[in-house]
C-alpha cells in the first residue's frame, strides 16, 4: 500500500506519490499482476529515483472483476436450414464473434443457454456463403452493444473418382502404314468434383496414341490423356500401355 523512500531531504520531499498502471483490456476475470512503480511530484511530473533508496521495486496488484447480475456472456449458435446442392457437402460453419454480452433480468439470463441467429437457408448452395446475420433475442433480453454476427458457411463439391471408357485416337502414323490395337477402349480413371464428373460429355476426355517415328512391328505405347475440365485430375489409365502392331 505504501513505498518507503530515503535519501537527501530535498529529493525525498519532492516525491508526492507512487503510481502503477494496470490495463484491463476487456478483462472478464480478476487480474493479478506485478508492476514497477513510478514516482510523481505535486504537479504530476515523473520524478527520478537516482540517489534514493526505495523499499521495493515491484508492487503486487489484484483487481477483482466479476460479472454484474443483469449482464451475461452468451454463446452464439448459427441456425442454418436446408442442404447444399446435389454433389456438394457442408464442410464447416463458423461465426464471429462466438459470444456476445447481453443484458436482462438475472432470472431470464440464468435460463438462457445460448442465442441463435435468424434461420439461414443453404438449400441448393454450391459455394461458401458469407453474410451478416441477425440474432433472435428473447423477450426481456437485449444486446449490451449493437453488433452484427459474421457467419461463414463453407460448402465444397464432393470429390470422387470415375472410370471413363475412351476410344483411343492414332496420331502421327507414318505414310503407307497401318496400325492395329489390341484393345477397343482405354479406361481413364479421373478424380475431382462429383458435379463435374456427372456432367462429362463424350469429347471431354480424349486419349491419343503418338506413333511418330514408329516403323513396322509391335510396340507398347503409353496413352496420352487430355481432359477439358481443369478441375479434374487423371489418376491412371487401364491399360497403362497399348500394344500397337504396325504393318505396311
Amino acid at each position: 500500500a505504501t513505498v518507503q523512500s530515503s535519501g537527501p531531504a530535498s529529493r525525498v520531499e519532492e516525491i508526492a506519490e507512487a503510481r502503477v498502471t494496470v490495463l484491463l483490456d476487456d478483462a472478464r476475470e480478476s487480474i493479478v499482476v506485478a508492476r514497477r512503480p513510478l514516482f510523481y511530484d505535486q504537479q504530476g511530473n515523473v520524478v527520478g529515483t537516482n540517489n534514493l533508496n526505495v523499499s521495493t521495486s515491484e508492487i503486487n496488484i489484484t483487481v477483482p472483476i466479476s460479472q454484474l447480475a443483469d449482464f451475461a456472456e452468451k454463446p452464439v449458435v448459427v441456425n442454418w436450414v436446408g442442404e447444399p446442392a446435389s454433389g456438394y457437402r457442408l464442410l464447416n460453419v463458423t461465426n464471429e464473434p462466438r459470444s456476445v454480452l447481453v443484458t436482462g433480468s438475472p432470472e431470464v439470463l440464468s435460463e438462457l443457454g445460448s442465442l441463435q441467429t435468424e434461420p439461414i437457408d443453404i438449400t441448393g448452395a454450391t459455394e461458401t456463403i458469407s453474410l451478416q446475420a441477425t440474432l433472435v433475442l428473447p423477450d426481456g433480453v437485449s444486446l449490451d452493444a449493437l453488433q452484427s454476427i459474421l457467419v461463414v458457411i463453407e460448402v465444397e463439391p464432393i470429390l470422387t473418382s470415375s472410370v471413363v471408357p475412351v476410344m483411343p485416337e492414332i496420331r502421327a502414323l507414318g505414310p503407307g502404314l497401318t496400325a492395329t490395337l489390341n484393345i477397343d477402349t482405354v479406361r481413364v480413371i479421373v478424380y475431382g468434383p462429383l458435379p463435374v464428373l456427372d456432367s462429362l460429355q463424350e469429347d471431354d476426355v480424349r486419349v491419343t496414341l503418338d506413333l511418330l517415328g514408329l516403323e513396322e512391328g509391335t510396340h507398347n505405347v503409353a496413352p496420352n490423356v487430355a481432359v477439358t475440365a481443369t478441375s479434374l485430375e487423371v489418376r491412371s489409365t487401364q491399360p497403362a500401355f497399348v500394344t500397337v502392331v504396325i504393318t505396311r
